[in-house]
């Protein structure tokens, strides 16, 4: 029986935000019996401090906002975009975690979650959350922490980056099929990229 309370986070810079992250979160959802999924855009991530996004971060918050308009149990969170700066996941958490009681879900791809280690306050961070990594298939869960590979599952991931997706507007290639539509409009709107 589903316990209640199921609530996993998940941030990144969605710089734009895809169909891989999109059904990532939906796989996660289905496959640990998730209550609500918080979805945050960071405002710069530590690890790219000297790349920062190319969209601004109210833009970006905007697609995910768009990207997860019919999914009633994901939130959209702007916690980490107003706090400005480098984003670090342990302060959003520790916010969640003391607003929940209980350990978060902590949504993670493949290659992200092969730096865990390395992020501020890893310790803490494993403390409170349980780490949900998705399965991309680089060869990398081999080398995780056996702590780390308890709670892995494959989705229907679509193999784009963000990277990729920004290279193929600047070139004016079709995205669509990487972009969910009303991102995409948003983003020729706006003349993104």
């Amino acid at each position: 029986m589903k316990s209640q309370n199921r609530v996993a986070f998940f941030s990144g810079t969605f710089d734009p935000i895809h169909l891989g992250h999109v059904n990532l979160v939906k796989t996660m959802m289905e496959k640990w019996l998730l209550d609500q999924v918080i979805v945050s855009p960071v405002f710069c991530s530590p690890f790219k401090e000297n790349d920062p996004p190319k969209a601004s971060p109210k833009q970006r918050l905007k697609m995910c906002q768009l990207a997860f308009e019919d999914m009633p149990s994901v939130q959209i969170s702007d916690r980490e975009i107003k706090r400005g700066g480098a984003s670090f996941t342990i302060e959003s958490v520790e916010k969640l975690f003391s607003e929940h009681g209980s350990k978060i879900f902590l949504i993670l791809s493949e290659d992200v979650a092969e730096h865990l280690l390395e992020w501020k306050n890893a310790d803490r961070l494993l403390e409170i959350t349980i780490p949900l990594i998705n399965n991309r298939k680089l060869g990398i869960l081999e080398k995780l922490p056996a702590t780390l590979q308890e709670n892995i599952c494959t989705s229907p991931y679509c193999e784009v980056s963000s990277t990729e997706i920004r290279a193929r507007l600047k070139n004016k290639l079709d995205c669509k099929g990487f972009v969910p539509d009303k991102v995409l409009d948003f983003i020729y709107q706006n003349d993104l990229y």
